[in-house]
């Protein structure tokens, strides 16, 4: 009887052990950072149809929108990699568009970033008789869904189960350039391996040095400087009526705006202004270029009447929807809505320093989002 009882549960085992799945083999490292780069290369083209901020033309329009399949010169606001112009010519349907996001990002996030593509008052993608349009002009805007250029190359894999992965990818921050080796985490939902959040890791903390309103009233404060430098730099400035010598002519001081009156004395005092506004090196090319607008003569100040010289900037700055990135004592870094006399949109990178207790501006405020250079001024 003891040799039947040990024998019985011997079986019982075997059976249990039987009816058990045998765990999944685990992929060598090269098939991990295969997935893991078609799944970037997913995320990037969905990251530019999200943001859907492309410089384009195209022969098909229909109510305010433009057929994606017969479109050219494709040009987005941010670096990218992947066949911008095939990714776009093939897609046919909202399923298509919504089908990318499904195979890219984990269910809760794919809901997320496809229901504002097409519902609303205002979708940014419709169909019409079985094309894809996309909205002609962007009149409301979202930022991206990274901001963050990721590598295919120079991968290590850090944890890996039958479900998860955690790839270590190098990356670039798009708004300043800064390197970084980033955790990458991709979960197997239904035999497909998905993103999630971690493709959109911050380069500074959310909770800053300053509150939302400080930021607003900073952030308007100096835009409104800057537009007072912008008059100046375009040598908006009325002349004495017949004092015009040799194409220049004596600047009216009693109809110059009041807040400018004090650098209009010669071509130094203009010289001086964008010091107060700018920091280096955009004040020093800003103020060089906006002397040659003027001519210091025995009669005073004198703007030129005949040249017209191009905005610092040509962009109407959204100060109520802005997204913070960089929030320190020192240094503010905003990814901004701005509007181009209703014609285009972009989200431009906006920077101030603060500077002996003045927040001023830098290259960025003339840059727009399609050529955006990492730069630094002090200490970021």
């Amino acid at each position: 009887m003891r040799y039947l009882g040990i024998f019985c549960m011997a079986w019982c085992l075997l059976l249990a052990g039987c009816g058990q799945k045998p765990p999944e083999e685990l992929l060598t490292e090269e098939e991990v950072f295969e997935i893991t780069a078609a799944a970037l290369d997913r995320a990037e083209a969905a990251n530019l149809l999200y943001l859907g901020d492309f410089s384009w033309y195209s022969d098909r329009v229909s109510g305010g929108y433009l057929a994606i399949k017969e479109s050219y010169n494709f040009d987005p606001p941010f670096p990218y990699t992947i066949d911008l112009g095939a990714m776009l010519s093939s897609f046919d349907t909202a399923e298509d568009v919504r089908a990318l996001f499904t195979d890219t990002f984990v269910p809760e996030l794919a809901e997320r970033y496809t229901e504002p593509l097409f519902s609303g008052e205002e979708p940014l993608y419709t169909v019409v008789d079985g094309w894809l349009y996309q909205m002609e002009v962007l009149s409301s805007g979202r930022a991206p869904l990274s901001l963050v250029l990721w590598e295919r190359e120079g991968m290590s894999l850090l944890e890996q189960t039958e479900d998860r992965l955690v790839v270590e990818v190098p990356g670039r921050y798009m708004l300043t350039g800064h390197e970084a080796l980033l955790p990458l985490t991709l979960t197997k939902v239904e035999g497909k391996w998905l993103l999630d959040e971690s493709y959109n890791p911050r380069e500074y903390p959310e909770e800053g040095f300053y509150s939302r309103e400080e930021l607003t009233e900073i952030l308007e404060t100096a835009l409104s400087r800057a537009e007072l430098a912008g008059q100046l730099y375009v040598a908006n400035i009325r002349a004495v009526p017949g004092t015009a010598r040799d194409g220049f002519g004596l600047v009216d001081l009693d109809e110059a705006p009041e807040e400018l009156r004090p650098y209009l004395q010669s071509v130094d005092t203009v010289k001086e202004l964008f010091p107060e506004m700018f920091v280096s090196p955009a004040a020093e090319k800003y103020a060089e270029e906006a002397a040659f607008f003027y001519r210091d003569t025995d009669r005073g100040l004198a703007v030129n009447l005949e040249i017209a010289a191009a905005p610092l900037s040509m962009k109407t700055w959204d100060t109520e929807h802005y997204t913070v990135y960089q929030n320190e004592e020192d240094a503010l870094l905003f990814l901004i809505p701005t509007d181009f006399e209703g014609i285009s949109f972009d989200w431009c990178p906006l920077r101030l320093w603060r500077d002996e207790g003045v927040w001023k501006l830098d290259e960025t405020y003339a840059a727009s989002s399609r050529n955006i250079v990492p730069w630094s001024w002090g200490e970021a």
